[in-house]
């Protein structure tokens, strides 16, 4: 929340469709937990900007261009760590927010900013797939809430 301007008026929550048929088959079986822990951000984002429609973007017509588009375009972008938001959030008009990277991901992002004045580094911690796996969804929404 810290990142997010007090004033804001609309926040999209960019995420994998929750219909299994659009998904790898990797992922289908954690549809539903994903969709738990999405709806619970938006209580989160809703409690903490009443002001603001949050609004979940995931359906068919969510294209990737679409999704890009959104990202570049929004006042603030703000990702996890992931290869596939970095770079509409350093080519964001806006200002643009990223986890710190790392050896496998996004490595260089630190620099950005030296560059690109309007991105930022955020420093939180981080679980990652393996460790969201042994944890289960429990001990993660724990993890993401405190």
């Amino acid at each position: 929340k810290k990142q997010i301007f007090s004033d804001t008026r609309s926040i999209g929550i960019m995420t994998q469709p929750f219909d299994p048929s659009m998904l790898r088959r990797f992922d289908r079986s954690k549809t539903k937990q994903c969709k738990q822990v999405v709806y619970l951000l938006v209580d989160y984002l809703k409690e903490g900007f009443p002001n603001a429609s949050v609004t979940i973007h995931n359906g068919a017509n969510d294209t990737l261009p679409v999704t890009y588009g959104r990202l570049v375009m929004a006042n603030q972008t703000i990702i996890s760590l992931s290869s596939f938001g970095i770079f509409p959030a350093m080519g964001t008009f806006g200002d643009g927010y990223f986890q710190k990277g790392n050896r496998g991901v996004n490595p260089f992002n630190t620099r950005v900013p030296e560059v690109l004045r309007n991105t930022h580094v955020m420093n939180a911690p981080v679980m990652n797939s393996m460790q969201i796996w042994k944890k289960g969804l429990n001990e993660t929404i724990k993890f993401l809430i405190t």
